[in-house]
């Protein structure tokens, strides 16, 4: 079956994270992965202009031949491109969906490629970034002999398509400020990607250049009188908190994400992810740590898109002030009893007013509010 127990969820999920701090290990992630799921071969394809960061084309599974007439010839005859570019971010969608088979099976690009390697038409794919500076794309195809499987397949997308955008949020924050650099660009501290690296006790083993100036500054973070980092927002801290609890008792997901004011009032957006040495076999370049020892992956950058979201949720939906932040708070993964607590308000008053924006954006349920999130704040390369 093309699926993933739990144990090998944590172990790819742990993989995924380190390759974001060290994109070597990418290919890492698509090894393991299609091992564990057995019959899919697997492919990521990606670039981000920003940070001056391309992924080099990476699969596992597929004979090299055949990659190396992809390169040459069919990858610009792929029949599924269009559609899968097309396809909402963080949407898994079935091969059938970016085209019809009845169509595919017309085009040479199946006749000449899929079907010569035992007929690799079934599958899945989902777009994990796309806006004006970058493009990321995963996916994995299996015969169709194999076809009964690829509902399981289209599951493992959905568990990894989020941790998988996270990572490579994770990946922009920590190459930021190098790639400005070599541009002969300067960023005012504080102001570029911070990326730490956090354990149980609160005590880093890692930090970038960034993060080392946001703890200075005092303004996002502190450090307590026995070195303990933590969040000036409360809230934001509260939301370390549980994330450390997650990392101790290894429940919850691998990821997850909170917003920090900094003392001027201004939004950043932080991103948790885990990472565990003992499932990894190896320790990421630059840390410091103890065998087996999990860590917590804390990056840290200003929303640069808040303003333009705020303002496209009142103008283009119609959503209140009261509706917007909930909104946001909702994209952001907090449950209702937490916006509840953060706001001063009744659980009751939230969810009416989930519904309310629900109603408003047209989408049918939270994820996709989410979606809706998600692509508005890519709109605006944030």
């Amino acid at each position: 079956m093309a699926s993933l127990t739990t144990e090998q969820l944590a172990e790819v999920s742990s993989v995924l994270f380190a390759a974001a701090m060290d994109p070597s290990r990418w290919q890492d992630f698509l090894t393991r992965l299609s091992t564990h799921t057995g019959m899919v071969k697997t492919h990521l394809y990606g670039y981000d202009t920003r940070v001056n960061f391309a992924l080099p084309a990476l699969h596992h599974g597929y004979d090299p031949d055949f990659m190396q007439s992809y390169a040459e010839r069919y990858g610009a005859l792929n029949a599924w491109a269009p559609g899968l570019g097309r396809s909402p971010i963080g949407q898994p969608v079935r091969s059938a969906e970016c085209l019809p088979e009845d169509e595919l099976l017309k085009t040479e690009f199946y006749n000449d490629w899929l079907r010569p390697q035992g007929d690799y038409r079934s599958g899945a794919g989902v777009v994990l970034a796309r806006d004006s500076s970058r493009f990321f794309v995963f996916g994995g195809n299996m015969t169709q002999r194999h076809a009964q499987f690829e509902d399981d397949w289209l599951h493992v997308l959905r568990l990894l398509a989020p941790h998988m955008g996270l990572a490579l949020e994770i990946g922009r924050n920590m190459f930021d400020g190098a790639a400005n650099a070599a541009l002969g660009v300067t960023t005012p501290p504080g102001q570029g990607g911070a990326v730490m690296a956090m354990t149980l006790r609160r005590q880093l083993r890692y930090a970038n250049a960034a993060a080392l100036a946001l703890a200075e500054s005092g303004d996002v973070l502190a450090y307590d009188h026995a070195g303990h980092a933590r969040f000036v927002d409360p809230n934001a801290d509260d939301a370390l908190s549980l994330a450390l609890a997650n990392l101790r008792w290894g429940r919850a997901a691998a990821s997850g994400s909170a917003r920090a004011m900094d003392s001027g009032g201004n939004a950043r957006i932080v991103r948790f992810a885990r990472i565990d040495s003992d499932r990894l076999g190896y320790i990421p370049v630059g840390f410091e740590t103890s065998s087996g020892e999990p860590l917590l992956i804390v990056s840290i950058q200003p929303d640069r898109a808040m303003p333009s979201l705020r303002k496209a949720l009142r103008d283009r939906f119609g959503l209140t002030e009261s509706e917007i932040e909930v909104s946001i708070l909702v994209g952001d993964g907090m449950p209702a009893e937490q916006i509840a607590h953060r706001r001063d308000v009744s659980v009751h008053t939230v969810r009416d007013q989930i519904k309310a924006s629900l109603r408003k954006t047209g989408a049918g349920r939270q994820t996709g509010l989410v979606r809706i999130l998600n692509d508005l704040r890519n709109s605006e390369g944030g």
